[in-house]
C-alpha cells in the first residue's frame, strides 16, 4: 500500500493563494453585475419620469428609441412595478435565453422579451 506524500508547506501556501484569488474573481464579477443593474435600474427610472413631462405621443416615441436597450428592459419591469405587479429579474442582460424578465400578473406568469 503506497503512502500519499504529505503536501509541502509551498504547496499549500500555494493552494491558499490560488483559492482565495479565485473566490476574489467570483465576487467581483458578481458584484460589478449587481452595480450594472442598479445603474440601469436608476436610469429606467428617469427615464419614466421623462416620459412623462414630453407633451405627445411621437416625443415619447422618439426618447424612446434613443435609449440603451438594457435601460428598456428595465423601463418595462420598472413600468409593471410602478403598477403594483410582482417582477423577477434576470441576474445578466446577455446570455439569458432571450428572456429579459418576468412580470407575475394575477395566477399567470408572463415572460419578457424587450425589442426597442
Amino acid at each position: 500500500m503506497t503512502m500519499i506524500p504529505f503536501p509541502t508547506t509551498e504547496n499549500l501556501i500555494l493552494w491558499a493563494c490560488s483559492a482565495i484569488a479565485l473566490l476574489a474573481v467570483v465576487f467581483f464579477r458578481r458584484s460589478v453585475r449587481h452595480r450594472r443593474h442598479k445603474r440601469k435600474q436608476q436610469s429606467a427610472r428617469r427615464v419614466l419620469e421623462r416620459i412623462k413631462t414630453l407633451p405627445g405621443f411621437p416625443q415619447k416615441i422618439n426618447y424612446l428609441r434613443k435609449i440603451d436597450p438594457f435601460v428598456f428592459e428595465e423601463l418595462l419591469l420598472e413600468g409593471f412595478e410602478a403598477h403594483g405587479f410582482r417582477t423577477i429579474r434576470n441576474k445578466r442582460y446577455t446570455g439569458d435565453g432571450g428572456i429579459d424578465g418576468q412580470v407575475i400578473i394575477g395566477k399567470y406568469r408572463y415572460l419578457i422579451q424587450a425589442k426597442r
